[in-house]
């Protein structure tokens, strides 16, 4: 089952339910920084893989692509807009093990004259670990000009759903292209259980060693 989200009102208004802007200190700072050190080496590559999030790039449908990789920007597409995913590009993220994303913070999405009437646009599609897809659309007209930064909050839209596969793509017009810089996410409960119960066990086994030691 697929829903369509247009944010035009809905992520950027600070009133709705699940609203976005770009706070202070909120963009700052991710989960997952795209735009960070370990993230560099994906510089050129088709493919790139950090702590369990792989990163694939195309162009023209399914060819394979090459990623760009900036301290500024983030990730995009090195092609076309050669740092950039634009209307014949498309990136992919997949996690290992599906993820409770609750936010993510696009660069390069600037208003008008470089996209349509409302600026440049961005498609990204949600799938979520059952199978459902979340397709959000959001416009350069109502993102921070500074550096056409776009923080997009959707933890209401997944019902709490974690997200197995985030794909970007280019709203279509000429002159649509933009770039990811990262990701907030929420620790899954069952995540921080069996953490919890792994510590739990190490702890239980450190303590039989002291006894057998002592005895």
């Amino acid at each position: 089952m697929r829903f369509a989200v247009m944010f035009a009102a809905l992520f950027f208004a600070s009133t709705a339910a699940s609203a976005a802007v770009t706070e202070a200190g909120f963009t700052e700072r991710f989960d997952i920084d795209l735009r960070g050190s370990a993230w560099a080496p994906a510089n050129k590559q088709r493919s790139f893989t950090v702590d369990g999030l792989t990163v694939d790039a195309f162009k023209k449908a399914d060819k394979p692509g090459k990623l760009w990789q900036d301290a500024t920007d983030g990730l995009g597409i090195r092609s076309g807009e050669s740092d950039e995913i634009d209307r014949k590009e498309w990136m992919k993220l997949t996690f290992d093990t599906p993820q409770k994303v609750t936010a993510l913070m696009l660069t390069d999405l600037f208003d008008a004259p470089d996209g349509g009437a409302n600026g440049e646009s961005a498609r990204v599609r949600l799938t979520l670990a059952g199978g459902d897809e979340i397709d959000l659309t959001a416009w350069g007209n109502l993102a921070d000009q500074g550096n056409g930064e776009a923080t997009l909050s959707f933890a209401d839209l997944t019902g709490g759903a974690p997200v197995s596969m985030i794909r970007f793509f280019s709203g279509g017009e000429r002159g649509d292209d933009y770039s990811v810089a990262g990701l907030h996410v929420t620790p899954l409960p069952g995540a921080v259980w069996a953490l919890g119960a792994g510590l739990a066990a190490l702890a239980g086994v450190r303590a039989r060693r002291r006894r057998q030691q002592a005895a």
